[in-house]
């Protein structure tokens, strides 16, 4: 019987851990934890699961600030046929459960080395690069989120001394399988990952630790581009632009053709709010990705459009940011339809254009897109917001004012000012100052409406 072994490393995960635990209790045959220095009841908890499931193995590794060499630890100690990858903060459905054990015993499957799985990590905030939209899944993970943002990463593997992890942070098992001449088979089965609903506390402490880490993968490795563009992309996050955008002028030095390095720094540009230089990163970007693309790729596109790259349909979506506030409302227009093209279901992006459409005047066309929008999510308070404005233009009070109460319900920001406009449609009050709307970007790249 072929046998399976659950990974993970932890640290202070008692928040987590759990859940995760229980949902591999019916699914691995052996389960390894490398604790690196857990002060809360994380351990405790472990210790617990235990009594239930014996066959659980709970090791002290010193962290040595590499993520690679405490995944390697777990993998030397599990005795399974395969090696299943998790973190505390995630979950496999039960209803994967199968799956995975087809994948794992299943002859058809025996010329695969590994599997990879969409990890999804789900979040409300719907502004996020790359978010999807949930739509109809069934998977009961996804419960109480909007969607979710996804990463395809190897998580299921067989155990042979070979396949380790490398990269001191970022870790992958890719590398040691490509180069032994594995195959990878892209699963259908999704990691659910619940890392947005950390504290605040959690969030900071990974975020020193993150920075320290690439900041001593950069210092040891100054003419390596994808170590330098990892720092920048963590400088531009956490606010430092200028700095972003050094590291990534010796970024495209060293790499020229870096599709990615041109829309962070772009982001980076758009941040400072130094727009002319944010649209001509982002059309490098676009320019890059379509000449990076190979026929294969190519094809692929036409033929599933809706899963094309990331970047190029983010460097879209930014763009209509940018020429709104340059005010050129029809390129903005433009480019979000491009965007749209690609990635139809974007609610931020469906949200923009509906504000670009009410710019030209365009009232029909800014009410669809707005709808659209809110068919997709209907707490969007700022899709309601605007919404609002058009209709009050058109002269629909009734409608504005449903729309407007609706994005008071929803608790929008501008509460405040939306409940005055509201005594002024009602007759409580002669008149008070009309607002508008528009786009910017906030320091971590958020789409947002500013009154003008």
């Amino acid at each position: 019987m072929v046998k399976l072994s659950a990974c993970m490393i932890v640290k202070n995960e008692e928040q987590f851990i759990a859940n995760c635990l229980n949902s591999l209790k019916e699914l691995a045959d052996e389960i390894v934890i490398a604790d690196t220095g857990s002060t809360d009841k994380t351990k405790e908890i472990i210790i617990d699961f235990k009594k239930t499931f014996p066959n659980l193995k709970l090791h002290d590794f010193k962290w040595t600030n590499d993520f690679s060499a405490a995944r390697n630890f777990s993998i030397e100690n599990a005795t399974g046929d395969w090696i299943l990858i998790i973190d505390a903060d995630e979950i496999v459905a039960k209803e994967d459960h199968f799956k995975i054990k087809d994948f794992i015993s299943n002859k058809i499957y025996k010329q695969y080395s590994g599997f990879s799985f969409v990890q999804r990590s789900y979040t409300d905030e719907f502004n996020r690069e790359a978010f999807e939209y949930r739509g109809n899944d069934v998977y009961k993970e996804c419960e109480g989120y909007i969607g979710w943002v996804p990463s395809r990463l190897t998580r299921l593997f067989r155990n042979k001394k070979e396949f380790r992890f490398r990269n001191v942070i970022h870790e992958l098992i890719e590398y040691s399988i490509n180069e032994a001449a594995g195959k990878i088979y892209a699963a259908d089965v999704p990691i659910h990952h619940f890392k947005f609903k950390r504290s605040e506390e959690s969030k900071e402490k990974k975020l020193a630790m993150y920075l320290n880490l690439l900041e001593t993968k950069a210092t040891e490795n100054p003419d390596s581009a994808k170590a330098l563009f990892e720092l920048a992309t963590f400088y531009r996050y956490i606010g430092k632009n200028k700095e972003a955008i050094a590291l990534l002028a010796k970024t495209l030095s060293i790499r020229k053709d870096f599709t990615e390095a041109f829309h962070c720094m772009g982001e980076a540009f758009q941040n400072l709010e130094d727009y002319s230089a944010a649209v001509e990163c982002y059309q490098k970007a676009i320019e890059s990705d379509k000449k990076n693309l190979s026929e294969k790729d190519k094809e692929k596109k036409s033929q599933d459009v809706g899963k094309a790259n990331t970047k190029f349909k983010d460097a879209y979506f930014s763009l209509g940011v940018c020429y709104t506030k340059m005010n050129l409302l029809g390129e903005a227009a433009e480019a979000l339809q491009q965007g749209l093209l690609i990635d139809p279901q974007n609610i931020n992006a469906l949200t923009n254009l509906g504000a670009v459409f009410e710019k030209l005047k365009l009232f029909d066309k800014a009410i669809a897109s707005l709808q659209s929008a809110l068919v997709l999510c209907p707490t969007n308070g700022r899709a309601h917001f605007n919404l609002g404005i058009v209709y009050e233009k058109l002269g629909r009070t009734k409608e504005a004012i449903a729309s407007y109460e609706k994005a008071v319900d929803l608790d929008y920001k501008r509460k405040d000012e939306i409940l005055l406009k509201l005594d002024e449609l009602k007759g409580n009050k002669k008149s008070e100052p009309k607002f508008s709307y528009g786009m910017s970007y906030d320091k971590k790249g958020e789409a947002r409406v500013n009154r003008l």
